[in-house]
């Protein structure tokens, strides 16, 4: 049995019940809901799950969805990362950790409006050189946050502290790496599709626009960029991935207009090494792969038929004595993919 507990959106307490263990899917890319079945207990969207057995974190999550049964009622959750499902206005993203962190602080938790805020603790680990290209005057908060993941490996890390009631954020990039053998008979289930990256741009020619007063216009200087194998650009031309496809950009001058162009080539040359959805089934507490140890945003490279594939984690289902991994920015389920194409 599972304890499911229910906190209000403030982090009190609100209700709880024990459950049958049922699957849990959690998508760090779609984001999208599972359902969990439980006795009719108090419950509303909005509201903070907190999943344990004997003790041990399942899973925290936010309702999306309630339908009452016969004495039981039906639960959607969405992974706790969905509490930032929040649209804020666009700005320049130069280093997606920083950016992150100021829009929650602002919008969560000093926002000069207190009923906007949440109680949630806030901690980042900034790194260099992670832009993101933002189109129109909104964006998505969750949409920043998988476009990190599957561009630097940048995690939103969630979970509910339960000893000082507040919703626990961290944001980092994830440097864990792993090697799964997915043709070993420890592997329940396997299931490797791969997406068509072929002829995607992996270097980007980006020119400086400079218009005079007469409105004369001149190209003073291009800057070339690169994507290596991992998922780095920048202007080294060196252990690049080839066969070479190329894109070119006009960037209007500007006093940040390294910055600007370096942002450019970033949405040119989304990173297209985990362009596949590849899924492996394990026993709970396998002692080969330790798929309970793997941390969202791992690198793996993963060996079946010969090959050597690479991909990162981005999904975990915990079943009924197993435990499913989905790594790779590639989405099969028809509900799934439909959620991420509403993000291109």
């Amino acid at each position: 049995m599972y304890k499911l507990e229910i906190f209000t959106d403030q982090m009190e307490f609100y209700s709880a019940a024990l459950i049958d263990k049922q699957p849990i899917d959690q998508d760090f890319l779609a984001y999208d809901a599972y359902t969990i079945t439980a006795k009719a207990i108090p419950c509303k969207k909005g509201y903070f799950t907190h999943i344990t057995d004997g003790g041990s974190l399942v899973a925290d999550g936010v309702i999306s969805d309630v339908q009452p049964g016969a004495g039981t009622v039906d639960i959607g959750i969405r992974p706790l990362q969905a509490l930032f499902d929040v649209e804020v206005f666009a700005s320049p993203i130069s280093d997606a950790v920083a950016w992150l962190e100021q829009q929650i602080t602002e919008q969560f938790i000093q926002n000069a409006d207190e009923l906007q805020n949440r109680p949630v603790q806030l901690s980042a680990h900034a790194r260099t050189a992670a832009p993101l290209a933002v189109e129109g005057d909104t964006v998505r908060l969750l949409d920043v946050m998988a476009a990190a993941l599957t561009t630097y490996g940048i995690v939103c890390t969630c979970y509910l502290d339960m000893a000082k009631r507040v919703v626990q954020v961290s944001i980092a990039a994830v440097t864990d790496t792993v090697t799964l053998e997915a043709d070993l008979p420890n592997v329940l289930d396997k299931s490797i599709t791969l997406g068509d990256s072929y002829g995607a741009a992996n270097k980007a020619y980006i020119r400086k626009v400079v218009e005079d007063e007469a409105g004369n216009t001149t190209y003073p200087q291009t800057a070339v960029f690169y994507l290596h194998p991992d998922g780095t650009i920048d202007n080294n031309d060196t252990n690049r991935i080839v066969p070479v496809f190329w894109a070119m950009k006009n960037v209007k001058d500007s006093e940040t207009w390294e910055q600007d162009a370096l942002e450019a080539a970033t949405e040119e040359l989304a990173p297209q090494q985990y362009d596949n959805e590849i899924i492996l089934t394990y026993r709970t507490g396998d002692g080969i792969a330790h798929p309970e140890n793997i941390p969202v945003g791992a690198q793996a490279r993963i060996l079946t038929g010969g090959e050597a594939y690479t991909s990162i984690l981005t999904g975990r289902t915990i079943g009924v004595g197993t435990i499913e991994l989905t790594f790779g920015r590639v989405r099969v389920a028809l509900t799934k993919k439909m959620i991420m194409e509403r993000r291109q």
